[in-house]
């Protein structure tokens, strides 16, 4: 960050020229990012939520607490936090796999006809 005060033209107030540099972590394998879409999910919330009080019963009679504490559940809702999204993606992924079977299914059924539908239903084709 830098910042400078300069003199103004033509006029009696002075000017600042404020400049900031904003960094930004490298993404990689050791950086996590919380998906804060998830802070929508009542499931989600409820899971953090109990993540976080396990780590207070864990420590609720430990005079040594510290700042460790902080870090204990920040490590706790990271691990609920990947838990929660690879079972969110598979069940993604199970629906979209269901979904195409039953897309296949349907074209399937379009592409044979009424009679043969009806026979592979264990339907009878006509009025008796």
């Amino acid at each position: 960050m830098r910042a400078d005060i300069l003199t103004g033209y033509k006029t009696d107030h002075s000017m600042i020229d404020i400049s900031i540099a904003v960094h930004s972590n490298p993404r990689g394998p050791g950086f996590w990012k919380l998906n804060t879409s998830f802070l929508n999910e009542f499931e989600y919330v409820n899971q953090i939520k109990s993540a976080i009080q396990a780590v207070k019963e864990e420590y609720q009679n430990d005079d040594t607490v510290n700042h460790a504490l902080l870090w204990e559940i920040t490590i706790k809702i990271r691990e609920q936090s990947l838990k929660y999204a690879a079972a969110k993606k598979a069940k993604i992924l199970k629906f979209e796999e269901l979904e195409k079977a039953i897309n296949n299914l349907q074209i399937y059924m379009e592409t044979i006809s009424d009679d043969e539908n009806a026979n592979k239903l264990g339907l009878r084709s006509g009025i008796s």
